[in-house]
C-alpha cells in the first residue's frame, strides 16, 4: 500500500503530460523515406503574441531528426502565418539547418488573458491546469498543516470535477484550447507517435519558461486526467509527503 501511495503524485504529473503536454504516444518504428523527413533540427522559437517576447531554446541532438509530413506541413503553416520563409524542401534535404517556430503567449501574458477565460473550451483546460497544480502542491502544503491541506486539497478536487462535467458535456469529442508547453520538455516530431527517431530534446542550459500554444484536445484525456486517482485520506498524504 505505501508503494503504491508513493506513486500517485507521479503518476498525476505524468497523466497531465499525457493529457495536454506530448500527447502522442510511444511506438517503435524505423524511418521510411515515403512517410518521414530527415531534418537537420537546431532550435525552437517561442513568440508571444501579446508583449512579443520571443525565446530561442537550442536542441541537443546530434544528427537529424524525422518528421512526419503532417508535421512538417504544420510547421510550414507557422511559417506563413508568422509571416517567415521556410526553407525548400531541396535545401531540407540538403541538411540546410531547421528551426522550429511556435506562437502563442508568455507565461505572463496568458496569466492576464487566456487563463483567465470563461469560454468553455478554454475554461475546461484552465480548471484540468488549476488542478494540477494544486495535485503538485499539496505535498508541501502538508507540510505546515496536513489536515488543513487535504481538506483544502479535496474540496478543490471536488469543486473541480463538477465544474468539468458541467463544461465537457457541451464540448465535442475534440476541441482547441491554449495549454502549456514548457521550453524545458522534449517534443516528438511526428504528429503520429514519438520515438528516438523524432524526439528532440532542449540543451541542458535552455531557457526555463512556460508559454500556452493553441492545439487541439480531446475530451478522452482530460476526462481520463480528471478520474485519476488522488490522495484521499490523511495517512496517504502524510506516505507521500515523507512525514
Amino acid at each position: 500500500m505505501a508503494e503504491q501511495a508513493a506513486t500517485i503524485t507521479a503518476n498525476l504529473a505524468q497523466a497531465f503530460h499525457y493529457s495536454f503536454v506530448e500527447t502522442v504516444p510511444y511506438a517503435f518504428f524505423k524511418p521510411n523515406p515515403e512517410r518521414d523527413i530527415a531534418v537537420n533540427l537546431r532550435a525552437k522559437e517561442y513568440r508571444c503574441e501579446k508583449c512579443g517576447r520571443v525565446t530561442r531554446v537550442t536542441y541537443r541532438n546530434e544528427g537529424v531528426t524525422y518528421y512526419s509530413k503532417g508535421k512538417l506541413a504544420e510547421e510550414r503553416r507557422i511559417y506563413d502565418t508568422l509571416g517567415l520563409s521556410f526553407p525548400y524542401m531541396g535545401e531540407i534535404n540538403d541538411g540546410v539547418e531547421f528551426t522550429n517556430e511556435a506562437y502563442g503567449y508568455c507565461q505572463a501574458c496568458a496569466q492576464e488573458g487566456v487563463l483567465q477565460s470563461m469560454e468553455p473550451a478554454q475554461r475546461a483546460y484552465n480548471l484540468a491546469e488549476l488542478l494540477h497544480t494544486a495535485d503538485m502542491l499539496v505535498l508541501s502544503h502538508a507540510r505546515d498543516d496536513a489536515e488543513q491541506a487535504l481538506t483544502a486539497y479535496r474540496g478543490l478536487v471536488k469543486e473541480v470535477q463538477e465544474q468539468e462535467a458541467e463544461l465537457l458535456a457541451k464540448l465535442p469529442d475534440k476541441f482547441r484550447a491554449y495549454a502549456v508547453r514548457p521550453t524545458r520538455a522534449p517534443e516528438s516530431m511526428s504528429d503520429k507517435l514519438y520515438h528516438e527517431y523524432t524526439i528532440a530534446f532542449p540543451a541542458d542550459d535552455a531557457p526555463n519558461e512556460l508559454y500556452y500554444i493553441e492545439r487541439e484536445l480531446e475530451k478522452s484525456r482530460v476526462e481520463m486526467f480528471l478520474a485519476q486517482p488522488r490522495i484521499e485520506t490523511i495517512e496517504e498524504l502524510r506516505r507521500e509527503a515523507g512525514l
